[in-house]
């Protein structure tokens, strides 16, 4: 198995079938049942990067049920994360994705995982994007993003088309603004904030409508800082936050910072909610 795993990590994948193959034949022969999950799931790889949907799903369950049998935690998290991803991009069931996503997600909170939280925050991003719940994918994505960036852990090469495809799909239907400002959000959540937000499975409007809000009291507006009605006030005539941060001398970075609190203060859940106020006043 662990030259299979040398060249599937070479990006052969070709190459590694015949050497994973004869892992598991042995690894049957010889009832190895964790050496069996984890060469099924390679296998399952390897036809996931083939396009074979189908089959890459039947060998990742027979792994994920020898993961269950032996109560191996870890290889049960992984495998299940997998799963849920893979059906996300992969048909339109959402519920079973989610099923998969939500118990992967759990386990690995559990143990500690955190690479395979920030993956299960990406598949959950990647099915709110499928029911079209724009703004909440946006958060999730940036969760998930600002997770890694803490980690060190990049996404892997071999996962990025089905990501960028998935991403691009959802983003084109949500003007910049929005999605900009739900992104920052996203960020900005805690890690334990971002877990029970993917788990709560939350619905909210379609991609293409932006949530109506009651106009925010006096208070609120009281609430925001000098800087935050500058903010604010930009934002009401619609510029983006590279054009606002040109426009004060600050960074995009801290721009996205004040955005967010400002949607946190005056309890919005789009950029567009915050144009309408501003303008009036």
């Amino acid at each position: 198995m662990c030259l299979g795993n040398q060249q599937c990590e070479k990006g052969d994948d070709e190459g590694a079938v015949p050497f994973l193959e004869e892992a598991l034949v042995l690894s049957r022969r010889i009832g190895d049942k964790r050496t069996i999950a984890y060469t099924l799931w390679n296998l399952a790889e390897v036809a996931r990067h083939r396009g074979d949907y189908g089959q890459a799903k039947t060998l990742g369950l027979e792994s994920q049920a020898l993961s269950r049998e032996m109560a191996d935690k870890w290889q049960l998290a992984r495998i299940t994360g997998w799963l849920g991803v893979v059906t996300v991009y992969s048909s339109d069931d959402h519920d079973a994705a989610e099923g998969f996503l939500k118990e992967s997600l759990a386990l690995n909170r559990e143990i500690g995982s955190l690479e395979y939280v920030a993956y299960c925050l990406e598949g959950f991003a990647g099915l709110a994007g499928a029911r079209a719940q724009g703004a909440r994918a946006a958060r999730l994505w940036g969760a998930a993003e600002a997770l890694r960036e803490t980690i060190s852990d990049p996404l892997p090469p071999a996962d990025r088309p089905e990501y960028d495809r998935s991403m691009a799909a959802t983003r084109v239907r949500l003007d910049e603004a929005s999605w900009e400002a739900a992104y920052a959000e996203g960020k900005l959540m805690p890690l334990e904030e971002a877990v029970e937000y993917a788990l709560l499975g939350e619905e909210e409007p379609t991609l293409s409508t932006s949530p109506v809000a009651e106009p925010p009291s006096t208070n609120k507006l009281a609430n925001l800082t000098h800087r935050e009605k500058e903010v604010a006030s930009l934002v009401g005539r619609r510029l983006t936050n590279r054009q606002i941060a040109s426009e004060l001398v600050i960074s995009e970075r801290t721009v996205d910072h004040h955005v967010a609190n400002i949607l946190k203060k005056l309890d919005f859940h789009s950029r567009e909610q915050i144009t309408v106020p501003m303008t009036e006043r």
